[in-house]
């Protein structure tokens, strides 16, 4: 009786941990943001502010892609089969918060602080390709960090189907 008593409690305790760990975050936990000191410099606040976002009058580290990650060139043809490689993959990654049309109003967009980017301003677009795969392989909160979950070319051609965003 004692074991069986002992091993109801034990699933219990697991039960509860595991609910715990489960339940949704709210936006803040896990996340770091820092204000960057007024007359740091862009790269000094970078550094000081690792991957960490926010809101304004922070940075946010997801739209700042190091210069060498700017200048790395697109090793895939943004033709027909990349677009549509594309398309499948942000249907299912990111229009939840881009929007299907990817102008950043997507149903999980509401409140997420900094906003999803709008792939349909020509400033917002106005990154390097480079640029774009640094932010969809680090992410930046609130989004997440794709580098370890999509191949590097099924990155690029999520950098080319938001590219066609801007030319509608």
């Amino acid at each position: 009786m004692k074991n069986v008593l002992q091993s109801v409690l034990l699933l219990a305790a697991l039960a509860s941990i595991l609910a715990l760990g489960c339940a949704k975050k709210t936006p803040t936990e896990g996340t770091t943001t820092v204000k960057a000191p007024e007359t740091a410099t862009a790269p000094e606040a970078t550094e000081a502010a690792g991957k960490a976002a926010g809101t304004e009058g922070e940075i946010d580290i997801a739209s700042k892609a190091p210069k060498d990650a700017q200048a790395v060139r697109n090793p895939i043809k943004a033709d027909v089969a990349s677009l549509d490689r594309g398309k499948a993959l942000y249907a299912k990654n990111c229009a939840l918060c881009h929007g299907d049309k990817g102008d950043g109003k997507g149903p999980e967009a509401a409140g997420l602080t900094p906003p999803p980017a709008n792939f349909t301003s020509k400033e917002e677009m106005g990154r390097t390709d480079g640029a774009l795969f640094w932010v969809v392989s680090n992410g930046g909160y609130p989004m997440p960090d794709y580098s370890k979950t999509l191949t590097e070319n099924e990155r690029w051609d999520l950098v080319n189907y938001v590219r066609a965003f801007v030319k509608k």
